[in-house]
């Protein structure tokens, strides 16, 4: 990636701080990540009599990012609970979380930066494992390539942000456009392509003074992705090519000379009833939860069928399913997923 390598250098001089192994985080994950020190969250076993038992009360500190961590932690004192909480007068980077915002036409801005801090941080965890939980804990001396450990003081653990997938919250924002709104034609049999620009234009919100909506600085800036509600049937004998368009209904094939494809696009249920010799849809970078119709053929590259990549021995197994041309109408493919945004604590 671009980013790793325009930050390669500096990781490399850096000698492994904490710092830039956040820093390394955040860009090779893609998303928020939030480091903890796994010594931070061993227990010690008390040796009455030296350093740092020894220090007054007060040394135990409050958890204040930046500050020394004070006496090592125990058990979590049940009087408090613990959860990150906002520090206005916060500065550390280690204490720093961005969240991509959108404005209320759907259009990506600036991330919404904000430091955090723990409440009590030797109070009981409202989120037991998650990125703010200080509590200590046995050392977990078990290997880590056999799963999910506890915390180790010679390991590292980094908890990153479940990534809100194609159908992110904020999308479209006040727009709401339906199925009725795509610009699609159902006399031309050419390749007629269909991005969010295209469906803004037949919704009229790009005409001479409609338009000034998506001002920004003295630039039209668009959504980069729309969705759209509703079920779609796809005319016979039309190609359609959708890109960066989300379907919250079905997109329904039901002509054996119709084709579509779709690029980072997606759809709660693809239902393809027809046989054809060549795939009637290609999907790259998609996600549907549903395919279905029992004897369609699909081609689909790097997507998502419920919830599963679209790669290697699921994949093919996948499209030989789909593609089934046996005339048995129980032939489909279909797995449970919820189209959304995984849950807002979630670390690995």
């Amino acid at each position: 990636r671009r980013a790793e390598l325009n930050n390669a250098v500096d990781w490399y001089k850096s000698k492994g701080s904490v710092e830039t192994v956040n820093e390394i985080a955040d860009v090779v994950s893609g998303a928020e990540a939030s480091v903890v020190e796994g010594w931070r969250l061993t227990l010690t076993t008390p040796r009455l009599g030296l350093p740092p038992f020894t220090a007054p009360a007060e040394a135990m500190g409050n958890g204040e990012p930046g500050q020394a961590p004070g006496l090592p932690l125990g058990t979590p004192d049940i009087r408090y609970l613990n959860r990150a909480v906002v520090d206005d007068a916060g500065s550390d980077p280690l204490y720093l979380l961005s969240r991509a915002a959108r404005d209320d036409l759907g259009r990506l801005r600036p991330a919404e930066s904000v430091f955090w801090k723990p409440l009590a941080r030797r109070g009981a965890p409202c989120f037991p494992g998650a990125f703010d939980d200080t509590a200590a804990r046995t050392p977990d001396v078990r290997d880590p390539a056999l799963g999910r450990v506890g915390p180790h003081p010679s390991r590292t653990i980094i908890h990153v942000r479940t990534p809100e997938g194609l159908f992110e919250t904020g999308l479209n924002g006040s727009i709401n456009p339906h199925v009725s709104d795509l610009p699609i034609d159902p006399a031309d049999t050419t390749r007629q392509l269909i991005r969010p620009v295209e469906v803004l234009k037949s919704m009229g919100l790009l005409e001479d003074g409609a338009i000034d909506a998506f001002d920004i600085d003295g630039e039209v800036v668009l959504p980069d992705r729309l969705k759209v509600r509703g079920n779609l049937e796809v005319p016979p004998g039309v190609n359609l090519v959708f890109e960066d368009i989300l379907f919250t209904g079905a997109v329904i094939l039901s002509d054996a000379e119709a084709r579509v494809e779709f690029r980072r696009s997606g759809a709660e249920r693809l239902t393809i009833s027809m046989p054809t010799d060549d795939p009637a849809v290609i999907a790259t970078d998609s996600l549907f939860n549903r395919i279905g119709g029992g004897v369609g053929f699909a081609r689909l590259e790097g997507g998502l069928i419920g919830g599963h990549a679209a790669t290697g021995d699921r994949a093919r197994a996948a499209r030989r399913a789909s593609a089934a041309s046996t005339g048995q109408s129980g032939t489909s493919v279909s797995h449970s997923i919820s189209v959304g945004f995984g849950p807002e604590r979630a670390s690995v």
